[in-house]
């Protein structure tokens, strides 16, 4: 989860860790948008599934984890962060109910697609898309499972907080002990790459200028401070819609039977080596959030340190809901690690 772990305790985030498995070691195949989200819905790499950028690839023909979930009697529901494109050929399969941010989506108004046609909506997105889902969960009261996934926009920059949450994270925020990387020892990309914080973080990130007469270094620390305070701010409305979500399944009477994952589609520079974004295959980029629980069958508080990857997640759900291996998928099912088959054996 990152350095900033030592200082950052979202309470639910963190209840859901401490009551399920924590995977410190969990990393994407690749760190893109749209390639890593096709890798979770299809248990294959890119290499196997074709989508392998954020314009161009084509879903036609894949098979996504939910359409064998729909076989299995499962009712479907997806909320959230598509991008893979929409219309014709791209718009969510194995879904008995969506709505998807255009593109990249709006933290403010965001325009959602449906099967019936485009909506403007009002407010704050994260918790708009928390609101429909547990709406359209509020209505599965007859004899099928279901399997909603809710696919935030944030945290994907510039980071949008909500007006709620600006007095959070004013105190000086702790600096990675890589933040002033020379690069001297590292190839030409390192060098020109236009993702360093004090150079190239854009006004935009910042949202207002910086006081007058600082040195670089000052101003590299100011432009710092700024872009991870509104980074927090917008994972605290995440935190907020993880235990309204856990509420709802407990109140439905379902904790214990229902398997939660708590994860991203990829890593982010957060001021490691001077940088943000996630162009370059180093650790943090690959490394991926992972958190899993299922009160039922998996025993709270366990840390697996064991190398596991975005790949493994739909032969995981499968798993969970007693449907076979696929075979044209290149993940195992993490179950056997946590609920202590494989040490049975």
């Amino acid at each position: 989860m990152g350095f900033l772990t030592k200082g950052l305790k979202p309470p639910n985030i963190d209840f859901l860790a401490k009551n399920g498995v924590y995977f410190p070691n969990a990393v994407v195949t690749s760190s893109l948008c749209s390639p890593s989200r096709a890798t979770i819905l299809t248990g294959q790499t890119a290499r196997n599934h074709g989508v392998i950028d954020n314009n161009n690839s084509s879903e036609e023909g894949l098979i996504f984890f939910p359409q064998y979930l729909q076989k299995a009697g499962y009712q479907t529901g997806f909320f959230g962060k598509w991008h893979m494109g929409h219309g014709p050929g791209h718009d969510p399969q194995g879904f008995d109910y969506w709505e998807v941010l255009h593109d990249q989506g709006t933290y403010i108004d965001p325009l959602l697609h449906t099967a019936d046609g485009d909506v403007q909506t009002e407010g704050y997105a994260t918790d708009l898309l928390t609101d429909h889902a547990l709406e359209w969960l509020s209505k599965q009261n007859g004899d099928k499972p279901w399997c909603l996934l809710l696919w935030h926009k944030a945290p994907h920059r510039p980071w949008v907080p909500h007006p709620r949450h600006m007095n959070l994270y004013t105190d000086p925020i702790p600096v990675p002990e890589t933040f002033w990387d020379d690069y001297s020892d590292r190839a030409t990309p390192a060098h020109k790459a236009t993702m360093r914080i004090a150079d190239d973080l854009a006004d935009v990130d910042l949202k207002e200028d910086p006081p007058e007469g600082m040195s670089y270094e000052q101003l590299s620390l100011w432009k710092y401070q700024r872009y991870l305070q509104d980074y927090l701010r917008v994972i605290a409305a995440i935190d907020e819609s993880v235990g309204h979500v856990a509420q709802a399944v407990d109140e439905r009477g379902e904790h214990d039977d229902t398997i939660t994952i708590y994860g991203s589609d990829q890593g982010f520079f957060l001021g490691e080596h001077g940088w943000f974004d996630k162009r370059f295959m180093y650790e943090e980029s690959l490394r991926m959030p992972l958190l899993m629980s299922y009160p039922r069958r998996v025993p709270a508080g366990q840390v697996v340190s064991n190398l596991v990857s975005n790949v493994d997640i739909a032969q995981t759900l499968l798993d969970a809901a007693d449907v076979p291996s696929i075979d044209r998928m290149q993940g195992m099912s993490l179950l056997p690690q946590i609920t202590g088959v494989l040490d049975a054996q």
